[in-house]
């Protein structure tokens, strides 16, 4: 008699456990962003930076501060990106060249934009790797969705390696083999 009181419970409870834990795989889909989207909103943000970027000429105090100032936002910019990719919410293996021609594009506008302006404000110069670090998490993380990111990008780079390597963005240069 008490056998079929607690079989009965577990029934009860398997059976309401088990309707409990399909709904977060359907909702899981609805929430999964694409890289591509994920790297375009990246490039807008990244290209309204820079353009603040290149309006610094000079070593000036003001200049030192707004352009400390402004990498860190860019800093911050790619880690969350970072982090959008990292979370397992973007679509699963992607093949679409569309993400790397955009990757591609903001690593050589960071890469021009950001070489003058380290020469006129060399207190920029420690910042550098920090962006370097953040970029190679943000290929890394989207190569795992995109199949082949990092053999498309080694292609895109090859002719701003040089300007990469002066900038002193060597890990992401590591990582792409270039």
């Amino acid at each position: 008699m008490l056998f079929t009181r607690v079989a009965s419970f577990f029934f009860a409870v398997l059976t309401f456990g088990l309707f409990a834990f399909a709904n977060p795989v359907t909702n899981a889909n609805k929430r999964a962003v694409d890289p591509t989207t994920l790297v375009t909103n990246l490039q807008s943000q990244i290209n309204s930076l820079t353009a603040q970027l290149q309006g610094i000429t000079s070593n000036t105090p003001a200049n030192e501060i707004l352009a400390q100032e402004l990498f860190s936002q860019l800093i911050a910019t790619i880690e969350e990106a970072n982090a959008q990719a990292q979370t397992g919410s973007l679509l699963k293996r992607q093949t679409d060249t569309a993400v790397a021609d955009v990757l591609g594009s903001i690593v050589s506008t960071l890469a021009v934009v950001l070489t003058p302006i380290v020469g006129v404000l060399p207190i920029l110069g420690p910042l550098v790797p920090e962006i370097d670090v953040a970029l190679n998490g943000l290929v890394v993380s989207l190569d795992v969705v995109v199949t082949g990111l990092i053999d498309t990008l080694n292609s895109l780079l090859v002719g701003v390696a040089g300007i990469l390597n002066g900038l002193g963005l060597t890990i992401l240069l590591g990582t792409l083999s270039l």
